[in-house]
């Protein structure tokens, strides 16, 4: 047993030398992956800013004229402070606040809610929840919209793209932008029913087609 201590502290030596040889291109790639998650969720944090403009919220879902837009996030945050950086600008006058609400309860005050990946396990109940509230509900987890969510956001090679469950916008009594439904792609039980016109370039560019590599602005 003594004769083969020194053959694995060598062993044991190599394999720690290898790792830290290793370290310095291990943490380059975790960088640049966070790197790309972080222009992902700029550009997704954009994406909600704009499906705001292009949706209208029932009078009675605010206070007053000047009652603001509260823009929401449930769960984890992974916008790197790009959610927060749409504080103070304005939708049809109204200026943004966001917030994080610690529960279910508070759900009803917001005017758009992201809900976050970490919730997927209990969105059957969030989503419920929110049942005839005028909520915008957006997420990222597959079927968020099949599910009952109203937009989808997905990214399919290596660009932005989003899913639109227009039952559920109604059933929240949201008006969604004609020009917004043209660039999402309709699910649900209405998705044939509701055929509209092709987007033209101008709004493809503006709003839809949206590469995370590239770190564009929707901000025009």
């Amino acid at each position: 047993m003594t004769k083969k201590l020194p053959g694995l502290i060598f062993a044991l030596a190599v394999s720690a030398f290898i790792g830290a040889a290793n370290a310095p291109a291990v943490q380059a790639e975790a960088n640049s992956a966070k790197a790309s998650a972080s222009r992902e969720y700029r550009i997704k944090a954009a994406f909600l800013y704009n499906f705001a403009k292009f949706t209208v919220w029932p009078v009675e879902a605010f206070a007053d004229a000047k009652a603001p837009l509260r823009l929401c996030i449930l769960g984890e945050d992974r916008f790197h402070g790009a959610f927060k950086a749409l504080e103070g600008r304005t939708v049809k006058n109204r200026p943004i606040v966001t917030s994080r609400p610690s529960s279910t309860d508070s759900l009803g005050q917001c005017h758009l809610l992201f809900i976050g990946a970490s919730e997927h396990g209990r969105l059957g109940t969030i989503l419920e929840s929110l049942r005839g509230m005028p909520v915008l509900a957006v997420g990222d987890t597959p079927r968020f919209a099949r599910s009952g969510g109203i937009i989808r956001l997905e990214t399919v090679d290596n660009r932005v793209r989003f899913e639109i469950n227009v039952e559920a916008a109604h059933h929240a009594k949201l008006k969604l932008d004609s020009r917004l439904l043209r660039l999402g792609r309709i699910v649900g039980k209405r998705a044939a029913s509701t055929t509209q016109p092709p987007a033209t370039a101008e709004e493809t560019a503006r709003l839809a087609i949206i590469s995370p590599a590239s770190g564009i602005s929707l901000e025009h």
